[in-house]
């Protein structure tokens, strides 16, 4: 899939959400930013590789580093 600026906008604004605040709520970042509920959760889940787990949007995939800072 051809991804276009405006997409691609998207997901740093999201990502910049997320790494602002780990504990950023999907309706918060709605109204911040103002895309669909599906497309932040389609750019947090599938884009950026995060899940949401005890309340943080952190990474599937931890490296040893990474779960070192949690």
């Amino acid at each position: 899939m051809k991804r276009t600026k405006q997409t691609l906008h998207a997901v740093a604004a999201v990502k910049a959400a997320a790494d602002w605040d780990c504990h950023i709520t999907v309706h918060e970042i709605r109204s911040a930013i103002g895309l669909t509920t599906g497309t932040i959760y389609s750019i947090l889940i599938t884009d950026l590789g995060l899940g949401k787990k005890s309340g943080r949007w952190v990474p599937k995939l931890l490296n040893s580093k990474r779960k070192g800072e949690l």
